[in-house]
């Protein structure tokens, strides 16, 4: 068995969707589900708007390069991007990392 490391590219499969690496082609689709609902407007979380989901993904793009952030891309059952969640805050000399940024 190989091992992973916390920053890999690595793809997760559930029952109800999965977990890819985040892409740039991936904008549309998030940019469409952020739109439902209006939720970058909720006061509660952080959902980048539409128009700043390009944005976004360069940035989260930007910190995997730092070697601070693994993001991905959450696909429903459909394999439809419907939002996104990411390893950070990692630490791979502890090992450690978080959970975070998803919507």
């Amino acid at each position: 068995m190989t091992k992973v490391g916390m920053l890999d590219d690595v793809s997760l499969q559930g029952e109800h969707g999965a977990l890819v690496p985040l892409a740039p082609a991936h904008r549309d689709a998030l940019s469409e589900a952020a739109a439902e609902g209006d939720l970058w407007k909720l006061w509660y979380t952080s959902v980048p708007s539409p128009e700043h989901m390009e944005a976004e993904i360069a940035h989260r793009l930007g910190l995997l390069a730092a070697g601070k952030m693994r993001p991905f891309t959450i696909l429903d059952r459909s394999g439809v991007p419907v939002g996104m969640t990411t390893f950070c805050n990692v630490e791979p000399e502890v090992p450690r990392l978080a959970i975070g940024h998803t919507w």
